[in-house]
């Protein structure tokens, strides 16, 4: 199935974050409004599009985002 952002909802981004701590580790800081527009979303975008989970994009170290290019037309 291919991800789409549009698809998203805000059920898929609290499950994230409930299902892995690390996810609510590093979005402990963030407003609500970025959490679920911005850094939720997009996780579980690349999550889903990529198949892998949210610890693999997530600097275990540090807890801040890998940087990931994406090509877009």
């Amino acid at each position: 199935m291919k991800a789409k952002e549009a698809d998203i909802t805000y059920r898929d981004i609290d499950f994230l974050i409930l299902e892995h701590p690390s996810v609510k580790l590093w979005l402990w800081d963030k407003p609500d409004s970025t959490i679920y527009n911005n850094y939720g979303r997009n996780l579980v975008y690349f999550a889903k599009r990529f198949n892998i989970t949210p610890e693999e994009l997530l600097n275990k170290r540090t807890m801040k985002p890998m940087r990931i290019m994406v090509n877009q037309p």
